[in-house]
């Protein structure tokens, strides 16, 4: 998600020493405004999740995944946020945004729209890291850019008959 720089409060937390649960639940008593980025070096490359805070409360959520160009909004963002912050090699930065500046970023990312009740924030556990997340979107990735070769090199239409070239069954004319 494309957001303002704002004004950076805190930068490079480690996320192993950092406990993500008790930070949110600081910015939440703040009625802060702004964002937390959470940055780690996944299976693959760098993976960064996002989490939208106006007048404290979580507005919305994305994670990114760089190295497949893809990525996550609301609720499965905000999941996979609270799975990498458990990584071993996460960095945690807090960035105050003016109310205004939340609110047009959300107008801008309505996917990103999440708000989990306050009662569901109290009672966070943070898993271990899995990987399970990464695995799922390498292999939409990897489906993904079958599909878009075939297209770009027209074999779908290979296989449709009457067009030039198409390849028929043994026995088929078209």
């Amino acid at each position: 998600m494309n957001l303002p720089s704002g004004k950076i409060l805190k930068t490079n937390l480690d996320a192993t020493s950092t406990d993500l649960v008790a930070l949110m639940d600081e910015l939440r008593r703040k009625r802060f405004n702004g964002y937390l980025a959470l940055t780690i070096k996944g299976q693959a490359g760098i993976e960064e999740g996002t989490v939208l805070l106006d007048s404290g409360k979580v507005v919305g959520a994305t994670y990114e995944y760089y190295a497949y160009d893809k990525e996550v909004a609301g609720e499965k963002a905000f999941q996979r946020l609270l799975n990498a912050a458990s990584h071993k090699s996460g960095v945690i930065d807090v960035v105050e945004l003016t109310a205004e500046q939340v609110h047009l970023a959300l107008a801008f990312h309505e996917d990103a729209v999440f708000v989990p009740s306050e009662e569901s924030l109290r009672h966070i556990k943070l898993p271990a890291y899995s990987p399970f997340f990464e695995e799922e979107i390498r292999k939409e990735a990897q489906t993904a850019g079958s599909d878009l070769l075939g297209k770009k090199y027209k074999l779908y239409d290979l296989t449709k008959p009457g067009q030039p070239g198409a390849v028929m069954p043994e026995g088929q004319h078209p």
